[in-house]
């Protein structure tokens, strides 16, 4: 059964929050209530383009044939998930009032969706950080998995979509990591595309949403290797994103110092 929820649970852009504010305010100021309704009508466009553009490269992704330039282009989201839903260990006993203060050790999901190619999922452990170079052994790592399927990267244009979360992608680390790969040509371009902020809720988080509910209905689970085992069941049937035939989930416990 689809729900849709009345009230979004995601963080409200700012700036459409501003124009139905002052929308609201000059209700009876015709002139000033049609000039604010265009701009606003400008930001809305403006983020759409956005949004076209990603799906556009997604489409191109997917077909798995290069484009007319001759190179593959292939377009990766990634994103981290709230890791409130991945304490463990995982048990009714936890709804008691006797254990409502106790500090449970949490897992930290990052999941890179390659359009048409493969679906990665990681968990790190507590001790792990979740900074950029986290996010770029991710990266990096999605990028071996394609290379070991017989894809030349030397002839890949990349397109990176991520969020506005400066930890994980939106920073100087991914930014040097991607010139790297492109100065020493094992990939011929990467593009790095942030949508809007307030408006960079996309298919990945849709995603997310699936896995929060495949948990909900496994409610004990005491170790690392139990989330990954529930998490690979389910990406293991083919009915699940069937445009990506290889899907697997990983547990990171350490990764390299990509921050230098």
């Amino acid at each position: 059964m689809l729900a849709i929820r009345e009230r979004s649970q995601h963080a409200k852009c700012a700036v459409c929050t501003r124009h139905k504010c002052l929308l609201r305010l000059l209700h009876g100021d015709r002139i000033r209530h049609q000039c604010q309704m265009a701009a606003f009508g400008r930001h809305l466009a403006l983020q759409y383009q956005d949004r076209v553009e990603y799906w556009k490269c997604r489409s191109n992704s997917r077909m798995r044939q290069p484009l007319p330039d001759g190179y593959l282009h292939i377009s990766a989201i990634a994103d981290g998930m709230d890791h409130g839903k991945y304490a463990l260990p995982r048990h009714g006993i936890f709804d008691s009032k006797e254990f409502q203060g106790f500090q449970r050790p949490v897992l930290d999901p990052t999941a890179i969706i390659c359009h048409g190619y493969s679906v990665m999922v990681y968990l790190s452990q507590p001790t792990t950080a979740k900074d950029s170079s986290f996010s770029m052994e991710a990266i990096l790592h999605t990028l071996d998995q394609l290379a070991a399927e017989g894809i030349d990267l030397r002839k890949v244009c990349l397109q990176l979509q991520a969020d506005n979360t400066t930890r994980e992608v939106k920073n100087n680390t991914t930014l040097r990591g991607a010139g790297s790969l492109v100065a020493t040509h094992r990939v011929h371009s990467v593009r790095v595309c942030h949508l809007m902020s307030g408006h960079s809720h996309e298919d990945i988080d849709q995603f997310f949403s699936t896995l929060t509910a495949v948990l909900a209905s496994n409610p004990e689970l005491e170790t690392a290797e139990d989330f990954k085992r529930v998490l690979s069941t389910f990406l293991n049937d083919p009915t699940v994103r069937p445009s990506e035939p290889r899907r697997a989930v990983h547990i990171v416990s350490r990764v390299r110092n990509w921050m230098l």
